[in-house]
């Protein structure tokens, strides 16, 4: 059962999630609180080396549907190694993706059926967040941003077009209304938008 904690940060390329999320980590340690900071897909031994599979460069595309079954092969162990164990131990878990991002890439972009993700999720998803933060910004920003990420940060999910990032904000903005994410407007200062996340994590969470 449930005990802890669970946010969950999400959006679009370049919207900031991997620095605010680690910017929540070490407010909430300060403030004496128990609390992990893991991603997605990632976050056990297992997950990552699927990950690497995931984002590996390669001349060979695999289907949306095998793409599917890997994320939800990581999102499993994850869950299994990492987040129900600190959640049982009431510790704070906030994961940079998560659920969401596979009915955006998955089913939104990729065409997926969004009734495949349902019943995968209903069959192997047993923890829901607590909170989840939509970081928002235009295909310019995220574009922007990402001409200034080194190269070895990157992965094939980055290298889009202007109207494709375009298209993934929109099935993002769709997304975040469905699923009843936060949205925070991620394009201005980092400490401004910082203290709106820890605003809303009042709000929502007993941190």
């Amino acid at each position: 059962m449930k005990k802890g904690s669970f946010i969950v940060f999400e959006g679009g390329e370049a919207a900031g999630k991997s620095l605010q999320a680690r910017k929540l980590y070490e407010y909430l340690v300060a403030q004496g609180k128990s609390v992990i900071v893991t991603r997605e897909p990632g976050g056990s031994p297992t997950a990552e080396k699927i990950r690497s599979l995931i984002f590996s460069d390669t001349d060979e595309k695999i289907s949306v549907e095998t793409e599917t079954l890997l994320m939800f092969a990581a999102r499993r162990d994850h869950l299994e190694k990492t987040i129900m164990p600190a959640l049982a131990a009431e510790k704070i878990v906030i994961c940079d993706r998560f659920l969401d991002s596979t009915y955006v890439y998955q089913s939104a972009l990729g065409g997926l059926e969004k009734t495949m993700i349902d019943r995968l999720a209903e069959m192997f998803v047993p923890v829901k967040p607590d909170l989840t933060l939509f970081l928002d910004v235009s295909a310019a920003v995220s574009a922007a941003r990402l001409q200034h990420r080194e190269q070895a940060e990157r992965n094939r999910y980055d290298e889009k077009t202007l109207a494709e990032f375009e298209t993934l904000r929109n099935a993002w903005q769709k997304r975040a209304a469905e699923s009843g994410a936060v949205t925070i407007n991620a394009e201005g200062d980092i400490e401004d938008i910082f203290h709106e996340i820890v605003k809303k994590c009042l709000n929502f969470i007993k941190l």
